[in-house]
C-alpha cells in the first residue's frame, strides 16, 4: 500500500513539474529541470523496489506451495502405510489410536 501511495505522489509531482516546465524560463527552467531529473531517478528507484517486492511475494508463495506439496506427500505416504496394514479389525485399540494420532499430525502439517 505504501508503494502505491508513494507512486501516486511521485506521479502527481511529476505532472506538476512537467506542466510548469512548459512555461518556465531562465533560472526557474534550470531548477525545474533539476527537480525533474531527481523525480526520474526516484521513479527508477521505486520501480526497483516494486520489482523486489514482487519477487519476494513470488518467493513466499512458492515456499508455501512447496510446503503444502510436501505435507500432501507425507499424508500420502501415511495412507500407503495404512493401506498396507490390511485388516484394521485385527489391530489393538492402542495401535489404532497411535495410527489415528499419526494421521492427525500429518494433517496438521
Amino acid at each position: 500500500r505504501s508503494i502505491v501511495a508513494i507512486q501516486g505522489k511521485l506521479s502527481a509531482t511529476t505532472v506538476q513539474v512537467e506542466t510548469k516546465l512548459q512555461a518556465a524560463q531562465g533560472l526557474e527552467l534550470r531548477e525545474l529541470r533539476g527537480v525533474f531529473s531527481r523525480l526520474q531517478r526516484a521513479q527508477t528507484k521505486l520501480d526497483k523496489v516494486k520489482d523486489l517486492s514482487r519477487e519476494l511475494s513470488r518467493s513466499l508463495s512458492m515456499q508455501a506451495v512447496q510446503g503444502a506439496a510436501e505435507a500432501v506427500k507425507r499424508a500420502e505416504a501415511e495412507l500407503r502405510t495404512l493401506s498396507g496394514v490390511g485388516n484394521l479389525a485385527g489391530l489393538s485399540l492402542t495401535r489404532l489410536e497411535a495410527l489415528d494420532q499419526q494421521a492427525r499430525a500429518a494433517d496438521a502439517v
